[in-house]
């Protein structure tokens, strides 16, 4: 029942002001500053919006204008329909769609010469792994088109009881990244308790996971 405002503010007395803030949009992005402008810092945000209408010029205005509005002075990483990737298994839209997609709203980005905005895809660390039967290329719009890659990823040794190692967790996103040549971040991170842990457990992987993403370039 909070507002965005009183959320935030609660948050930054709680845990302290982050280096960059997540902000999701589950559609098209309101005007600036909106949620993703309101700390007035970094921030990674993502919006949504059907790729099969994006194609057809429908949103060509509104976004060229979302971008020429964009604050600058800071570092804005802005995503295009992050996790795409049950959606296009299931047919909503084809994974061809998807990428030129986002090489139209790329193009329209480039076309307002703000130097602070970043493209960033975001997809599942699920998709690096092998046993998805997911292959990269599939969401990758190109090399000339992404600037950042970003990942969602959760404890994938819960279901054994435990809290996986950093090593284990990000081997294929360090992977993936240097393959690509593009930097990467995690935007997404956490787990569920693992039964008989109070909390201290889970505070000690999450402290362990930021050092080790820090140590190898996050």
């Amino acid at each position: 029942g909070e507002t965005f405002a009183a959320a935030y503010q609660r948050r930054v007395r709680l845990y302290g002001a982050l280096g960059v803030d997540r902000v999701y949009y589950p559609g098209l992005p309101p005007a600036w500053p909106g949620d993703a402008g309101y700390s007035g810092g970094p921030v990674i945000v993502s919006f949504k919006a059907d790729p099969q209408q994006v194609l057809t010029g429908a949103y060509d205005a509104m976004l060229t204008s979302w971008f020429s509005r964009a604050p600058r002075g800071h570092p804005i990483w802005w995503t295009y329909y992050h996790e795409p990737e049950d959606q296009i298994a299931s047919g909503a839209f084809t994974a061809a769609q998807y990428r030129a997609a986002w090489q139209r709203i790329c193009d329209l980005a480039r076309s307002v010469g703000n130097p602070d905005l970043h493209a960033t895809l975001i997809l599942m660390c699920y998709t690096l792994d092998p046993s998805s039967g997911r292959t990269f290329a599939d969401y990758y719009p190109g090399s000339a088109y992404i600037g950042t890659l970003g990942f969602d990823c959760y404890n994938t040794a819960f279901s054994s009881g435990s809290y996986v190692n950093p090593a284990t967790e990000f081997a294929a996103v360090l992977s993936m990244s240097a393959a690509m040549g593009k930097p990467y971040g995690i935007a997404e991170f956490g787990s569920r308790l693992v039964p008989g842990d109070c909390g201290s457990g889970r505070a000690a992987w999450l402290l362990a996971s930021a050092t080790y993403l820090q140590a190898h370039g996050a």
